[in-house]
């Protein structure tokens, strides 16, 4: 079954062993049954020729980050995954960056507007949003592709 990606990508804990993705896109949602987030995000990048892995090291090395890395799923459809938070925690969102339109500050959370009108309120605070947004730009730029 081909992998579809959608604005951002959250996965629902059911039990210790069993995890399921939730696609969130303009259409609606799609919901993937066991797949952990790197399960996904590994066979996404399958997709285009590499792997999550190899994908993570790449930017690693060029942009010397260490945490919550950013994953460029293809060059080809700019689709490019960043987490919200360390990618183990249960209540972590992946978010594609080729989606947001804008990010601001909310009280004391996160609101971040897609470009199909969608808005994710988020306990993380803007400044790792922003940050991870920013690790983006530069690899593009790194990649010539801003």
């Amino acid at each position: 079954q081909k992998i579809v990606g959608g604005c951002m990508i959250y996965w629902i804990k059911s039990s210790d062993y069993q995890t399921s993705a939730i696609i969130m896109k303009k259409e609606g949602s799609v919901k993937l049954e066991n797949m952990s987030p790197l399960q996904f995000l590994d066979a996404w990048c399958l997709e285009y020729g590499s792997t999550y892995e190899g994908r993570k090291r790449a930017l690693q090395k060029h942009l010397q980050i260490t945490q919550k890395v950013p994953i460029l799923i293809s060059e080809q459809t700019k689709d490019f995954m960043f987490p919200t938070c360390a990618i183990h925690c249960d209540g972590c969102i992946w978010i594609n960056y080729r989606f947001v339109e804008e990010v601001k500050r909310k009280e004391a959370k996160t609101l971040v507007r897609f470009f199909d009108d969608s808005v994710l309120l988020l306990d993380t605070d803007i400044r790792s949003i922003r940050r991870e947004l920013k690790i983006c730009e530069r690899y593009l730029a790194f990649l010539r592709f801003a």
